[in-house]
């Protein structure tokens, strides 16, 4: 957790399901005077539940998550806190996974092998009202601006939310 009062910061939300990860990220975004991470969420119910107790500015969450998965995390939080900003980090480059984010509501889209820069680079933009996307996930949303006929469809799109995050816990082996 980020010390409290840091008037005027960036307030940041992470979350993640590694807790290396996470102490990484936090130690990147802390070491700058203008962001504050506010809250560390080790899966997705945790991250919507903080996110809606503590109103950061921006969440910045994995995709790949015990509880609820990272696309449900981005849905969730559009719904509940439009004026929350999410930057989806992960290790998933294809397409598919960057155009759901996308039409789910995240505002940028990074692979966790970008540097340190990068990241930080994005949390500002964001803030700023701005999108960020790494050079593979802008790859991905102009090809499919440039080919609308390939589209990529919503594996979820007849579900509601609540079938949704059933069938996210019965894929992580629920009953």
């Amino acid at each position: 957790m980020a010390a409290l009062g840091n008037v005027g910061a960036m307030r940041v939300l992470i979350a993640d399901d590694h807790t290396m990860v996470r102490e990484s990220l936090v130690a990147v975004l802390q070491a700058e005077a203008d962001i504050e991470v506010v809250a560390q969420a080790a899966d997705g119910a945790e991250a919507v539940a903080l996110a809606e107790r503590l109103r950061p500015d921006i969440v910045i969450t994995d995709l790949s998550m015990p509880r609820l998965g990272g696309l449900e995390v981005v849905r969730r939080l559009r719904e509940l806190l439009p004026q929350t900003r999410v930057l989806v980090l992960t290790m998933h480059q294809e397409d598919e996974y960057v155009l759901q984010a996308v039409r789910t509501g995240a505002s940028g889209y990074l692979v966790k092998d970008s540097a340190a820069h990068e990241l930080v680079e994005a949390v500002r933009r964001l803030h700023a009202g701005r999108a960020h996307f790494g050079p593979q996930a802008a790859r991905a949303l102009a090809e499919q601006l440039q080919n609308p006929e390939r589209d990529a469809a919503d594996p979820y799109g007849t579900l509601t939310a609540r079938e949704r995050e059933v069938f996210h816990l019965i894929a992580e082996g629920q009953t």
